[in-house]
């Protein structure tokens, strides 16, 4: 990791006085919800079903409460297969059991299934 933000961030993550427990890499574009890893498709992450349960739920809870439909699964399974990505990063250098990445597009639909722009009174609950 070269990029000052990219070290602070690990920095923070591997300290346990913080104490994190997860991760999650927001984007704004598509409708995925991804886990590791990006790097193959021939191996599994330790934690992989749990990753895809906690992605099958979050998917379901999106398209009852915004009516859109996300795409789940892992990264170089559905998107891209690349030699690393930070999600792959964080579940097998940083040990975290949950690294997940959500690329969502930034208007959703409101309770007329109108599209509104995602502001500051939308909030994401972990």
């Amino acid at each position: 990791m070269q990029a000052p933000e990219l070290k602070a961030l690990s920095s923070y993550i591997l300290d346990p006085a913080n104490h994190v427990a997860a991760f999650l890499d927001l984007h704004s574009f598509g409708q995925e919800i991804l886990f590791p890893y990006s790097w193959t498709c021939d191996v599994s992450s330790p934690d992989e079903e749990n990753h895809l349960e906690c992605a099958l739920g979050a998917a379901k809870a999106l398209r009852a409460v915004h009516g859109r439909f996300f795409e789940v699964g892992s990264v170089c399974s559905i998107s891209l297969s690349s030699p690393g990505e930070s999600i792959d990063w964080t579940c097998t250098s940083a040990f975290l059991p949950l690294a997940t990445g959500l690329l969502a597009h930034p208007l959703i639909a409101d309770e007329d299934r109108k599209s509104t722009r995602l502001n500051s009174s939308h909030r994401l609950y972990l």
